[in-house]
This record gives structure tokens, sequence and C-alpha cells, in this order.
């Protein structure tokens, strides 16, 4: 078989995955060990004969090891560079001499895109990609996955203080090499997202003061469909009359089913206080650490000031 037909085959293998029975969402993956003729020394995908094991670790069972090495090896993801107590696959193709990895995307796993790669490298193994058709079809493929692995990908763009101009949040701002300065009191805050998320995804806003988290207005993910921006109009920065300076930080998370309850409950008291007995206490709750169930997606520290 030629190259190109290799990769062919490594996609359509890939549709065979079987995911294990749990709550995450699990990538299709198929891959093929060949030699540098074309002849097939053997093929694997996603959960073959065992669920959860990889594509490659599928490939390799039952294989000898010199007959592996100085072979190609054609993935459809990237393989990992760590993987818990197991031996990830990069080091399993590695310990077995391989003379080259074709992939066709990396993992969109932050924590282990590209490192495989990078290991490759290191080790003198060649690395290159399938052709641009075939990696169209397996990010299609596995779009699901991805999606899932990168999140909404929500980006505080811009603060607005009541009364002032709308204040542009760089990177540097959002990487804490610069300190963003603001009033007390009200804010709006604007950002992107990667994929609009529906109204029924569990993700609110918080302004964090020490170990307090003050739930914030609903975030308006409808805003600005066009631009992919979202829209939270009203963020609250303690008291005008706070003697300053005083950090925040505004936190964009996701929430349990359980956290989500909670936050609904605490928003529904704090609203009647301020209708019912005209109570406008600021009120936080109070989080030692980020319980299981909270997931930040987005953060900005701020240094607010009379």
């Amino acid at each position: 078989m030629n190259d190109e037909q290799l990769m062919r085959m490594a996609v359509d293998l890939s549709k065979d995955s079987r995911a294990e029975n749990d709550w995450r969402v699990h990538p299709f993956v198929g891959a093929v060990i060949a030699h540098p003729n074309g002849e097939i020394i053997s093929s694997g995908y996603r959960g073959k004969y065992t669920a959860g094991k990889h594509a490659k670790q599928e490939a390799l069972v039952g294989i000898r090891e010199d007959v592996v090495a100085g072979a190609i090896v054609y993935s459809t993801l990237g393989p990992c560079a760590f993987r818990g107590t197991q031996t990830p696959c990069c080091l399993r193709l590695i310990d077995r001499s391989v003379r080259e990895v074709v992939i066709g995307i990396l993992d969109p796993n932050p924590d282990i895109r590209g490192r495989g790669w990078w290991k490759f490298e290191e080790r003198g193994i060649k690395v290159r990609n399938f052709t641009p058709e075939l990696v169209k079809e397996i990010r299609e493929l596995n779009r699901d996955f991805i999606n899932h692995q990168l999140g909404p990908g929500l980006m505080i763009t811009a603060i607005q203080p009541d009364g002032a101009d709308e204040i542009a949040v760089t990177e540097y701002h959002r990487a804490g090499r610069e300190t963003l300065e603001v009033r007390h009191g009200r804010i709006s805050v604007k950002g992107t997202y990667r994929i609009r998320p529906s109204n029924g995804e569990r993700i609110s806003m918080f302004v964090r003061f020490s170990r307090s988290y003050y739930p914030q207005a609903p975030i308006d993910f409808g805003f600005d469909h066009d631009n992919l921006m979202w829209h939270c109009p009203s963020v609250y920065l303690g008291s005008k009359n706070k003697e300053g300076p005083t950090e925040y930080e505004i936190i964009i998370a996701g929430l349990s089913d359980d956290l989500n309850v909670a936050i609904h409950h605490y928003s529904t008291v704090n609203l009647v206080m301020k209708n019912k007995y005209k109570v406008d206490a600021w009120v936080g709750i109070e989080m030692v650490t980020e319980p299981p169930g909270f997931e930040g997606l987005a953060s900005l520290t701020l240094s607010a000031r009379k």
C-alpha cells in the first residue's frame, strides 16, 4: 500500500473505536504500523481488544519488538506523552525503535498536545502530518471530542466601569503580567467565545475577594452572534467607599448540577433580601478551595480603588 492508502486505512479503522462506559467524551482513533515499503505489520483502533486501550497500544498487541523496528506508524491522533500509571504511547513507539510517525491531528487536550511530537524529534524519529483532506475528515469525526477538550474558549476582552470609557483587557492582563486598575463599584464585562454555550450550560460569573466568591448577573451569550461575543452587564467590585487598592478576581466557571442549584438558591435569596427588606448586603460564598464541580473557564485579576 502507498502512503496515502495507509493514512486512509487508519482513518477508516478509527470509526470502529469503542469508548469506555463513563461520562467523558472519547476520541475516534485508528493506527496502522507498516514497513517503509508499505507492507502492513499490524493495525488497531481505540478499544479494539480492551475498552480504554489506545489505538497504538492495541496495534502493538502480540507484535514482536524486532518486527516494529524501523517501521512507520500512521495514527489519526497524536500519541499520548503521559498516561497515569500506564506507559504512554509515544514511549512505547520509541522503545520499539520506529523510524517515522505520521499524525492526523494533535490531541486537543492542552496537557498532551504536541508533547509526543517533541519526544519523537528528540530521539531522531521523523514526524509529519496526514494530507489536509484527511486531517479535515479526522477533525470532523472528532468534533465532539475536540469541543469537549477545548471547551467554550471563553476570554475576557473588555471592562467598562460605570460612567467611564471601556478599558481593553490585553493578553498581559489575562496572564497576570500587568494589573488592570479600576474604581470600586459596578462594572460591565465583555468577552469572546470559541463555541457559544447553550442556555442549558451551567456557566456563571463570580467575583472573588480573599476566600469569598460572589455570584454575579447572568452572562448574555447571545450578545453579539456575528463577533462571537458575550456580555455581563452588572459585576460588582465591592463598595465605592472602600479605601483601596483592593484586589479582586473575576472568574467564569462551569458548575456541576449541585453547585448550580446552590448558586441559584443563593441568588434568589439575595434578590428577595434586596426587594423585600431593602438590604443590599454583598454576601459571598466562603470557599477555601474550589470544590469538585467548579471548573474555571476564564479569569482576570483587578485592582480596585476608591
